[in-house]
């Protein structure tokens, strides 16, 4: 009679490993910024101009400009993943929300060198399901922004499972892949 190996300490052993991974890839915030870094609450309402006295038109108030630079990639709906050789830091997220399955949906993606945006790079991007041999139906496109950020368009992972994205950075010769590992 045939017995089957246990796997049991196999299965740990990768869980384990998975964690560590993960804590490392996310243990330091991108960008070298702090959450929370600005000023407190009080001190920003504490600048605002009080109301102008009756009879006096107010002056126009001042619109806050948006907040240039990159975003606050520690927030949860970022995920970040080192390349291979540990070179750049890819942050991703889904701008709509939760990854779909079986429908068409954008990324938007910073590669980081340094702690800062990377502005000349080109970056291709692929999904891959180990499990199964087989990639995407389509080919995402990418798009370069102004911002030093890149838009992922025609992103489909037609089935559930375990899938891998793989961005590929490419800096002048460089070349450095980070993989990310996505459950559907």
């Amino acid at each position: 009679m045939l017995r089957a190996p246990r796997l049991a300490p196999i299965a740990i052993g990768l869980c384990v490993l998975g964690a560590w991974f993960v804590s490392k890839a996310c243990a330091a915030p991108c960008c070298g910024g702090e959450r929370g870094s600005g000023p407190p609450l009080d001190a920003q309402l504490a600048s605002e101009p009080s109301p102008s006295p009756a009879g006096v038109p107010a002056a126009p108030a001042e619109v806050p400009e948006a907040p240039s630079g990159p975003p606050d990639f520690t927030d949860p709906a970022w995920t970040r993943v080192p390349s291979r050789a540990g070179t750049y830091l890819v942050c991703w997220r889904a701008p709509a929300g939760a990854v779909p399955r079986n429908q068409d949906f954008d990324l938007e993606v910073w590669v980081l060198k340094g702690g800062a945006p990377l502005a000349e790079a080109t970056l291709s991007v692929s999904g891959w399901m180990p499990e199964h041999g087989h990639g995407l139906l389509q080919r995402p496109e990418v798009h370069a922004q102004d911002d030093g950020s890149f838009r992922v368009t025609g992103m489909r992972l037609q089935m559930r499972g375990h899938w891998q994205l793989v961005f590929d950075v490419l800096e002048g010769s460089q070349s450095e892949a980070a993989e990310c590992a996505l459950e559907l």
